[in-house]
C-alpha cells in the first residue's frame, strides 16, 4: 500500500480522533484514492464526532480499506512516511517551476518561487504549533467531545483537589514544576502522585528516579500504597498488624489491571534515554525526581545549561512530541530562604535555570507550613498555572499513614453532624 494508505487504514483501526486531529495533515500531503479516504474520515469526524469504522469507509468511499492488510506499524511511523513524500513532491514541484523561470530568463521569478516553496514547507512542518482559525472545528470541538465524554476521567489528575480543579487534569503538551529546597518532601509528593494516578484512575505512570535507587522508591510507594511508615518497612521493624497491611497491599498490587513503572535514573540517565523508555513502556504521565540532575550529551556543558537543555528536550520531546504529560521535581535557589514574610516565592527563584519557569506550564512551590501545625503540613504555592491562575493548598504531611493528601479545612459550623 502507499504511505497515505497505510496512515489512513491505521487511523480507522486505531479510531483515536485526537491523535487524528494533532497529526497536522491537509488535503494536499495525499494522492488519488486517498484523498477520497481522508476527505471522507475529516467530514464524518467533523459531523457525528468519532472517527468512522472501516466498513462505513468503505462503503462511502469505494476503497478497499477492508480486504487491504492491517499495518503493522504505529501511525506515527507511516506519518513520518507520508511527511517525507509530501516534503519530496512538494520540493521538486517547487525546483521545476524555478527551472522554468531561469530558462526563461527571470531569475527573480525563480527566487520567488524557491521562497515561496520554503515558506510552504516551514508552515507545514510546523503545523502542530501554527493553526488556521477557519479550521478550529476539529480541535477545539474535538477536544470539547472528549472532555464530555470522559468528565472526570479526563487528563490525568494528581489526586490534590484544589490542582485537579484548577487544571482540569494535565494534558497533552503539559509539564509540570515540582519545586522546592532539598529535603523539604518533594520525592514524597511525586511518588504520592503517581501513585495515585495508577491506584485511583488506572493511568499508567512511569517515575525516573535521579535522587534514589529504585528499592528506596518502591519502599516509599509501598509505605503509601498500604498506609505503613516507609522507615518500618526499610528497616524491618513491622509489628504484626503492620505486616498484615504490607502483605495485603502487596496482593492487591499485583493484582492491579494497569503497571507502575519504576526506573533507576542512577544519576546518568538522559533524555535520549527516557524517550526510549517512554516508547516502549507507554505510560500516560511520566515523574521525573530531581530534573537537575539528568545527564546531558555534552559532559562539559555547564550545570545551568544542561538544566535548560534538558527541560526544554522534555517539553519539545515526550510533552509536545508524545503527548504524554512530564512532571519534574526540582529545586529552589538559597535567595528563596532569605525573602521577607510580606515577600512571595516566584518562579524567578528557582534554581539553575529560568528556563524551567519559562518551559513549563505549571509550577509547584512546596514550603514549611508556618504554623505549629508544621511538622504535619506543608504549603504547597501555585506559582504559575496554564492559564494565569495562581493560589495554594496545603497537604496533610503525615508519615504514621503516609497521608500526602490535600488538608481541607472544616469550619465549626459543618462539623454539627459530625
Amino acid at each position: 500500500m502507499s504511505a497515505g494508505l497505510d496512515l489512513l487504514s491505521r487511523v480507522l483501526i486505531d479510531g483515536d480522533t485526537t491523535a487524528f486531529v494533532s497529526m497536522g495533515l491537509i488535503q494536499e500531503m495525499f494522492q488519488e484514492d486517498e484523498i477520497d479516504l481522508y476527505v471522507y474520515i475529516t467530514k464524518h469526524l467533523q459531523e457525528h464526532g468519532v472517527i468512522p469504522s472501516r466498513q462505513t469507509a468503505e462503503k462511502e468511499t469505494g476503497v478497499l480499506v477492508l480486504s487491504m492488510p492491517d499495518p503493522p506499524e504505529p501511525a506515527s511511523y507511516y506519518l513520518a512516511d507520508l511527511q517525507k513524500r509530501h516534503l519530496h513532491r512538494t520540493l521538486v514541484k517547487g525546483l521545476e517551476k524555478a527551472r522554468d523561470c531561469l530558462q526563461e530568463r527571470d531569475p527573480e521569478a525563480a527566487l520567488k518561487q524557491v521562497s515561496e516553496t520554503a515558506v510552504s514547507l516551514t508552515v507545514h512542518n510546523n503545523r502542530r504549533e501554527i493553526f488556521d482559525f477557519r479550521e478550529a472545528d476539529g480541535p477545539v470541538m474535538g477536544e470539547f467531545r472528549r472532555r464530555t465524554e470522559l468528565g472526570p476521567r479526563y487528563g490525568i489528575r494528581l489526586g490534590w483537589p484544589t490542582l485537579d480543579e484548577m487544571t482540569g487534569g494535565l494534558r497533552e503538551a503539559d509539564t509540570m514544576a515540582i519545586v522546592g529546597r532539598p529535603s523539604l518532601g518533594k520525592t514524597y509528593m511525586v511518588t504520592w502522585a503517581a501513585r495515585n494516578v495508577w491506584w485511583q484512575h488506572h493511568k499508567v505512570p512511569l517515575i525516573l528516579s535521579m535522587e534514589m535507587d529504585a528499592l528506596a522508591l518502591m519502599q516509599r510507594a509501598l509505605g503509601i500504597q498500604s498506609e505503613v511508615n516507609t522507615k518500618q518497612i526499610r528497616d524491618a521493624m513491622l509489628t504484626s498488624g503492620n505486616l498484615k497491611r504490607v502483605k495485603g497491599a502487596l496482593r492487591a498490587m499485583s493484582k492491579h489491571d494497569v503497571p507502575f513503572w519504576i526506573v533507576d535514573g542512577n544519576l546518568t540517565a538522559t533524555v535520549d534515554d527516557l524517550v526510549l523508555l517512554v516508547r516502549q513502556l507507554k505510560p500516560d504521565v511520566v515523574f521525573v525526581d530531581g530534573g537537575y540532575l539528568m545527564g546531558h550529551p555534552d559532559p562539559n556543558a555547564k550545570t545551568g545549561q544542561k538544566v535548560k537543555d534538558n527541560v526544554e528536550a522534555l517539553h519539545r520531546r515526550i510533552s509536545k512530541g508524545m503527548g504524554i504529560p512530564v512532571i519534574v521535581s526540582y529545586q529552589f535557589n538559597r535567595e528563596v530562604t532569605k525573602l521577607k514574610k510580606d515577600q512571595q516565592p516566584g518562579v524567578e527563584h528557582i534554581g539553575l535555570s529560568d528556563a524551567i519557569g519559562q518551559v513549563c506550564s505549571h509550577v509547584l512551590g512546596l514550603f514549611e507550613d508556618e504554623t505549629v501545625e508544621t511538622l504535619k503540613r506543608r504549603k504547597v504555592t501555585i506559582l504559575k498555572g496554564r492559564e494565569g491562575a495562581v493560589g495554594g493548598f496545603s497537604l496533610k504531611w503525615d508519615f504514621r499513614s503516609m497521608d500526602f493528601s490535600e488538608y481541607r479545612h472544616v469550619a465549626v459550623e459543618d462539623m454539627e453532624d459530625i
